[in-house]
């Protein structure tokens, strides 16, 4: 029928238009020392010599939402969100527009401040990175393979955010998975998986 035939094209169009605003790192915004790969979903960090940081092509700034990096090689990288004004050649949780989760010693950064160890073992090369996101009470809470953090960060204002990752030193790598079909663990209940 004539109604069917509306509903497939709008169907259509509206799957198109969601493919079109998935998720990657934006090439646009990047450290000076990332290289990005596999359709702007892996970064890299090259040199070592600066820290960097890659931040996601969307953002949100209000809701909860729940998103992973995969931690694929390195010692020394960071899982989190920032705002618009986050120094890209810094690290996440370097001043006050960005909330990170650190490898070099399982604490949440903000400001540039240790504010609490998230986790005694520290996470490695290998491990599934999530957080938790919730805009509306203001929070971030990680887990590292599924297993959650000792403590909630607390994200100060109310900011519009964007994923982001990034390390220090050669040869670090981490992969953004913000949809479900990417993610290892999802589910989080009253969480959306990022998109």
């Amino acid at each position: 029928s004539c109604m069917s035939s509306v509903l497939r094209t709008v169907v259509m169009l509206m799957a198109k238009v969601a493919a079109a605003v998935a998720t990657t790192f934006n090439p646009a915004n990047k450290g000076t020392d990332i290289t990005l790969s596999s359709g702007n979903m892996v970064e890299t960090t090259s040199s070592g010599v600066v820290y960097s940081t890659a931040r996601s092509t969307t953002s949100k700034s209000s809701g909860k939402w729940y998103a992973e990096w995969g931690y694929t090689s390195g010692t020394n990288a960071f899982f989190g969100i920032c705002d618009a004004s986050q120094n890209m050649n810094s690290w996440v949780g370097s001043d006050t527009h960005g909330w990170s989760l650190m490898t070099v010693n399982g604490f949440n950064y903000t400001n540039n401040t240790a504010v609490s160890q998230a986790f005694a073992a520290t996470p490695v090369a290998g491990n599934t990175i999530g957080a938790d996101i919730d805009l509306d009470a203001g929070t971030i809470k990680f887990y590292k393979n599924n297993v959650a953090a000792t403590n909630t960060l607390s994200i100060s204002g109310s900011p519009t955010v964007f994923l982001a990752a990034g390390s220090f030193g050669a040869n670090q790598s981490v992969t953004l998975r913000p949809t479900s079909g990417s993610q290892t663990y999802s589910g989080h209940i009253g969480f959306t998986p990022w998109g």
